[in-house]
């Protein structure tokens, strides 16, 4: 009997019949050592345990190896390069000796990779590519008072721009955790006076169970008795992510949404108060209940009525979701979010399913060809969704947007070009019926590639290793490069948007598919810079601009959650943070 069969009999059904099997060695204490067969499928990956994540000096090590620093990564890198250099030559004879005397006399076989790369015509460039670098405008952050900061250095914030009072907002906890209740309740009305929020006492429910329905079910009485929260936060006391996960369906799902903030008890039980663990919760609160935390500057250049689009796709298993992000304000500050699901693929019955079996050649035609259909329907969407948010512009602001800017995350490599223009055509075909046609770019963003950016040094330093003295650290914030490395002819540069200490931090590939001759391209790589400064979740750079991190992150709200599109009233709320 297979093992699908078998795991029929439990009611467990598996997805995908071609999958390689895991084989994990038994090697504990009190079990039969051996090799057992486990399914991909059925499978969950853990992380790193919180005891590691705690002690300082395991950690360190940990980080010292997947983040190396820049001067380890140098050395790593020029003796890779000297594999292929002609100082390798040297080494030929005396690892021949070694070879014939293991060989007892006879003649070895061993080539030099520089002499297989020969063979192969092939060729390796012992020193890294030179590309020229130019730096994008200062982004400044806009506070209260017409006070500013600079986004770059992303320092410690103390005001915000629009606060919500917050009048009514209820506190649910595990019972146990009566002292850490009331320990954040203090800690946060400081921060709140600190950043100008009014924010009244909030009333506190204690559950008994540990489960998430028991918190389900303290909201749910607390409401039944006449309580109207603007907020509801949440201090789980288990690290489960499906008690998250059903919260926040429970909050989502409801006819009349609650806005929900949860809360790990294990973040509050840290020895250490860190501040800004209070100032980033109350700031999410208070972004969910629409207030402005901050604006970036914008580009004078820019249309006063611009609309900047962001999409992207979330999945969850076989199921895609695809999350778009419209801003509706000049400030770029407001948005406008929808989720579309993707078409489910109806259950086949087991009679069907062995026919189609016995043909396997040809069922795998029809599921490309079903595939194809299923993706160019799901692509088609996009130009529906860029509709509505033009209507809800219009509605807000009684005009019609002048110039719209489309910013496409979370498209792979196969079937690019096909996907690019099923979308922008879509796009294009609704802004005829448009009187006066607005302006369109539509742009794509990459950031699955290896490249890696350092900054170069002055020409008079030598004496360093072959391929070492071309760069001294990780590239600026803000450095964008759209020569030399890089496709010039087709619209595309990169941008370096965060700074590191350890490792490398890869750029952003930004491509303009269409609309290349609207604004100027340096134009164009400054407003995506300026976008990246714009999330509410942290006010230093991303690495995508904001609209698209703001529609992945409800498209991946909807798919872990709630799995199906969501209320309509929650499109102009930034529930998702």
């Amino acid at each position: 009997m297979c093992i699908r069969d078998r795991l029929k009999r439990y009611g467990i059904k598996i997805e995908h019949k071609r999958q390689p099997l895991l084989l994990h060695e038994v090697c504990k204490k009190g079990y039969h050592k051996g090799v057992e067969h486990l399914v991909p499928e059925l499978c969950t990956l853990v992380g790193v345990p919180d005891s590691v994540k705690m002690n300082g000096s395991i950690s360190k090590k940990i980080s010292n190896k997947t983040k190396p620093k820049l001067s380890v990564k140098k050395k790593k890198l020029a003796a890779f390069l000297n594999i292929f250099s002609e100082k390798e030559k040297v080494k030929e004879e005396e690892v021949n000796d070694k070879e014939e005397k293991k060989m007892g006399g006879a003649k070895s076989d061993y080539k030099l990779p520089k002499d297989i790369l020969e063979e192969w015509n092939l060729k390796v460039n012992l020193v890294p590519t030179k590309a020229n670098a130019r730096t994008t405008l200062s982004v400044n952050v806009m506070l209260d008072n017409n006070a500013t900061m600079s986004a770059i250095r992303a320092a410690p914030m103390n005001q915000i721009l629009k606060p919500v009072m917050i009048k009514e907002w209820l506190i649910v906890h595990h019972i146990d955790k009566e002292a850490q209740a009331a320990q954040f309740t203090e800690a946060i009305s400081r921060k709140a006076e600190e950043f100008g929020i009014s924010m009244e006492h909030p009333t506190r429910k204690a559950t008994e169970t540990i489960s998430c329905q028991g918190y389900i079910d303290a909201m749910e009485e607390h409401i039944k008795d006449g309580g109207k929260p603007q907020i509801v936060v949440c201090i789980l006391s288990t690290k489960s992510p499906s008690d998250y996960n059903e919260i926040k369906k429970w909050a989502i799902t409801r006819s009349s949404f609650i806005q929900t903030q949860i809360v790990r008890s294990t973040t509050l039980d840290n020895k250490k108060e860190k501040p800004y663990h209070y100032s980033n919760i109350l700031l999410q609160m208070n972004a969910k209940m629409g207030a402005e935390l901050w604006r970036v500057d914008q580009l004078k250049k820019l249309p006063a009525h611009t609309m900047i689009v962001g999409i992207n796709i979330a999945g969850n298993g076989s199921v895609k979701y695809m999350g778009m992000a419209a801003t509706l304000n000049s400030n770029f500050s407001s948005y406008y979010t929808q989720v579309r699901k993707e078409e489910e693929k109806e259950p086949e019955k087991e009679e069907e399913t062995e026919k189609k079996e016995k043909r396997k050649g040809k069922k795998e035609k029809t599921e490309k060809k079903e595939e194809k259909k299923k993706e160019k329907k799901f692509e088609e969407e996009v130009s529906k969704l860029v509709r509505k948010a033009i209507i809800n512009f219009k509605r807000k602001n009684n005009v019609n947007p002048e110039l719209i800017v489309v910013y496409r995350n979370g498209i792979g490599v196969g079937r690019r070009v096909e996907r690019f223009k099923i979308e922008y055509e879509g796009i294009l075909n609704q802004l005829e019926v448009m009187s006066p046609k607005p302006k369109f770019i539509y742009a794509t963003i990459g950031k699955k590639h290896n490249i890696k950016l350092f900054k170069g040094l002055h020409e008079n330093e030598h004496n360093l290793p072959i391929g070492a003295n071309e760069f001294s650290k990780v590239s600026e914030s803000g450095s964008i490069i759209n020569t030399g490395i890089i496709n010039s002819k087709q619209r595309e540069f990169l941008i370096m948007l965060q700074n590191t200490k350890f490792g490398s931090m890869p750029p952003t590939r930004v491509q303009i598919i269409h609309g290349s001759d609207v604004m100027p391209q340096t134009d164009f790589e400054d407003l995506t810079n300026t976008l990246c400064y714009g999330y509410d979740s942290w006010h230093g750079p991303m690495h995508v601009p904001a609209p698209c991190k703001y529609a992945s992150a409800c498209a991946k709200m909807i798919a872990k959650c709630v799995k199906d599109e969501p209320n309509k009233k929650l499109n102009g709320c930034k529930y998702y943070l």
